[in-house]
């Protein structure tokens, strides 16, 4: 029998309700008091429980009789018998393993439903509360194994817990995923990464060329959670593939040649770095372009596939007759930006003199634009030095900066042509400054030093 009696306003007019309510408040008193205690002569006799029982039962006898509709009435009580049997509910465990009752007892003809269940004592049907079950005709509720819950008491069943849709609910790592299981969940570690779930390390796919498809002749490159192949300079393909280039299709010629440039007097080359085409540079010393072999130098890039296209001339800024400008080159990748560095040397320049000498720094895009970023003389140049007369440019590994070093191999600190060279640190913003002046310890005339150089 459910707690759902119908029972109208007369209800709280009878005599018999209140002396039955009293009774049972009683009853619930006492047996609190003597719950623990086990039937001895000073207690309760097991006919006793009984009695107490009986009278249970007649006050839901009494609920049963007087039922009557109205809403507000039933609210009120329903919610009074609510509290009551949260008060009971010891009492009623107690009562019943006092008067030697089993719960598995036969239940009364009408069993209590699914998410409820039957007080052998009382024989009356309470709710499951919240987080435990039951099915029907249940004497008692389960509670809800691990990884699983009710959303509401009086259920008959428990859901389960899906961990993997609250980050808070699970350890898996970020680069892992989460698979939700019966009561608890598994972490499995996305492709490309490594690890238990709840740790994941990228796995370094070029480390093991087992783990990548790259061509022999390819730069494999890892990336997170995977990796990319690139054809170096001299091959064309995707990287998985790579063949190498003739030699023909590398031929460069500059776009306005004309009979005397020495265009090809100075070359040098580098790759960009960051996708396997190359840039290349090209002095071009007795050029005409701001005077009577004021000299330039021309810009081209060069894919993966070897095909050439020029894409930049250069001159210096401040150029005139036979500054020689392109004498000698170098360029260099920034590296990781894509970016390069040129420098084009002007070794007849007479900015500290006839012939003392200088460079000059541009930048050079992936793209192959180029912007001349600074001019470089030496702290002590004189005429006849020829700074510049060799050059050379390395960026750093890490930084984004590079290092430059010019040739004077006609200075004579030392005596008559000793020579020497001098060293400057290039900013990725194209700004420079010298740092050093490098001479031979054994250095005498003539000797030349600095004539030529690398870094």
């Amino acid at each position: 029998m459910h707690w759902r009696a119908t029972m109208g306003s007369q209800l709280l007019l009878k005599p018999k309700f209140w002396h039955a309510l009293l009774a049972v408040l009683c009853a619930a008193v006492i047996l609190q008091q003597n719950a623990a205690a086990e039937p001895t002569e000073g207690g309760f006799s097991t006919a006793k429980i009984v009695e107490m029982t009986e009278q249970l039962k007649q006050m839901e006898e009494v609920f049963r009789e007087t039922s009557a509709a109205a809403s507000t009435t039933i609210q009120a009580v329903t919610q009074s018998m609510q509290n009551t049997r949260e008060i009971m509910f010891p009492l009623i465990a107690t009562a019943d393993r006092m008067a030697g009752i089993q719960q598995g007892q036969q239940p009364p003809d009408c069993p209590c439903q699914a998410g409820w269940y039957l007080s052998t004592t009382l024989q009356v049907c309470f709710e499951c509360p919240k987080n435990f079950f039951s099915a029907e005709g249940a004497t008692e509720c389960t509670p809800c194994p691990f990884g699983h819950y009710t959303d509401k008491s009086g259920s008959s069943a428990c859901k389960d817990v899906n961990e993997c849709v609250d980050a808070t609910l699970n350890q898996c790592h970020a680069n892992a995923t989460c698979s939700n299981t019966i009561g608890s969940f598994s972490c499995s570690c996305n492709a490309g990464f490594q690890g238990d779930g709840l740790s994941c390390v990228d796995v370094d796919e070029c480390a093991d060329p087992a783990l990548n498809n790259c061509h022999a002749n390819a730069t494999c490159s890892n990336t997170i959670s995977s990796f990319s192949c690139a054809c170096p300079f001299g091959f064309r393909g995707n990287g998985t593939f790579c063949e190498r280039v003739c030699p023909p299709q590398m031929h460069l010629i500059a776009s306005d040649r004309a009979a005397g440039d020495e265009f090809g007097e100075s070359v040098s080359l580098s790759s960009f770095g960051n996708n396997g085409d190359a840039v290349a540079v090209v002095g071009a010393e007795r050029d005409d372009d701001r005077g009577s072999d004021s000299g330039s130098a021309y810009v081209f890039r060069v894919t993966s596939d070897g095909i050439a296209t020029q894409t930049a001339k250069l001159t210096a800024n401040d150029g005139s007759v036979n500054d020689y400008f392109g004498y000698s080159v170098s360029v260099s990748s920034f590296g990781s930006s894509g970016d390069a560095v040129a420098l084009v040397s002007a070794d007849q320049d007479d900015d500290r003199g006839d012939r003392s000498g200088s460079a000059y720094v541009f930048r050079v895009t992936s793209a192959g634009a180029a912007v001349q970023k600074a001019k470089l003389t030496a702290s002590d140049g004189a005429a006849g030095d020829r700074f510049g007369f060799s050059v050379s440019v390395s960026s750093f590994s890490s930084g984004g900066d590079a290092i430059a070093v010019m040739g004077a191999h006609e200075n004579s600190d030392r005596g008559g042509f000793t020579g020497s060279a001098y060293v400057f640190r290039v900013a990725a913003d194209g700004t420079a400054a010298q740092t050093a002046k490098l001479t031979a310890s054994d250095g005498a005339a003539h000797h030349r030093f600095g004539f030529s150089v690398s870094v």
